[in-house]
């Protein structure tokens, strides 16, 4: 069902902006620049243990905005109309969301991992090392309490090399509640999905936002931009 009212919030995928629209509803994305998605709808942020509205969430954030205004508009049989507009860009998008329970996550990437694993000579020490890279090209915003796992991976080449090898993949992650994620493994167990959390150890992910942070010549470069 559409909100019938409007008021709807929206973002964008490809920069994580975020935008507050009082007379735009779901559906209006549509007409709007590429990259912008519907997000919820009026009041998502609202708070009613402490009785707090769209309003107060926009008013206690207000220094993160780079427009925020209301207008009045009067109709020809002299009936008046306010539209507010919030407007939170890039990095103070992700602020925004961050103060209300939020994270920003990747939607779509490009993915390379480097797995290393000794097994030889046979009484050498053993050790593992799996390192990644991934370049964020879509985000979302989720949950903080979410986890995400590619079901949808496009492996575009291997390279093999001694004791291991390097994949490089295009993925999609969806996200869950971890209930959600644990019937998926009850009824289709662990392979289901490729694990992927944004809780997990990242001391050997290097994460990039976007192909412009992206330094040339590595191995995702023929797929730069795409």
């Amino acid at each position: 069902m559409i909100d019938p009212n409007g008021m709807d919030w929206f973002y964008n995928e490809n920069t994580g902006s975020v935008i507050y629209v009082s007379s735009l509803q779901k559906g209006a994305e549509e007409h709007m620049e590429e990259g912008w998605t519907w997000m919820g709808e009026n009041e998502m942020f609202a708070n009613e243990d402490i009785g707090t509205d769209d309003a107060d969430v926009i008013e206690s954030n207000k220094e993160l905005t780079s427009d925020y205004n209301t207008k009045v508009t009067y109709g020809k049989d002299g009936t008046s109309k306010m539209t507010t507009t919030a407007l939170f860009e890039g990095k103070n998008g992700e602020k925004f969301m961050n103060n209300n329970g939020y994270k920003l996550a990747p939607k779509e990437m490009y993915h390379m991992k480097d797995f290393l694993h000794n097994g030889f000579p046979i009484n050498a020490p053993k050790f593992t090392q799996n390192r990644s890279l991934e370049v964020w090209t879509k985000y979302t915003y989720i949950n903080k309490n979410m986890v995400g796992y590619a079901n949808d991976i496009d492996v575009l080449k291997e390279y093999e090399r001694a004791f291991g090898y390097i994949s490089l993949s295009h993925r999609s992650i969806e996200y869950f509640k971890m209930n959600n994620y644990l019937q998926k493994v009850l009824n289709y167990g662990n392979t289901a999905y490729d694990y992927y959390s944004l809780s997990m150890n990242k001391k050997y992910v290097n994460v990039i936002r976007g192909w412009d942070n992206l330094p040339k010549n590595t191995l995702l470069e023929p797929w730069r931009g795409k």
